[in-house]
């Protein structure tokens, strides 16, 4: 579909591209600080939902520092626990047949 086109291919880069760009000048593994933050869990949860689940191939193959980003986050022990339960396992979640692939 034409709009699934245009989010693959021009809204996620640029959004992407400007996480990667205040990623790298907070000169930190987070976006605010050094810790983990609600703000650094909610852009996760924009990265995983609405674009890495969904897009087919590695959409973050040229912005390393939401990649790394992404690991740190889900390397936190209580977010790995949370994505390892049982929980998380059965609520509903978009993929690529949200966006008709």
């Amino acid at each position: 579909p034409k709009a699934a086109e245009n989010f693959m291919n021009k809204v996620v880069p640029l959004h992407f591209g400007n996480m990667e760009r205040i990623l790298t000048e907070s000169g930190t593994k987070f976006f605010i600080g050094d810790k983990l933050t609600l703000a650094d869990i909610a852009i996760y949860d924009a990265l995983e939902n609405f674009a890495c689940s969904r897009i087919p191939g590695d959409i973050l193959e040229n912005l390393p520092k939401l990649k790394e980003f992404k690991s740190h986050v889900e390397e936190n022990p209580g977010i790995a626990a949370y994505l390892a339960s049982e929980k998380f396992q059965s609520i509903s979640k978009f993929d690529k047949a949200t966006l008709g692939l």
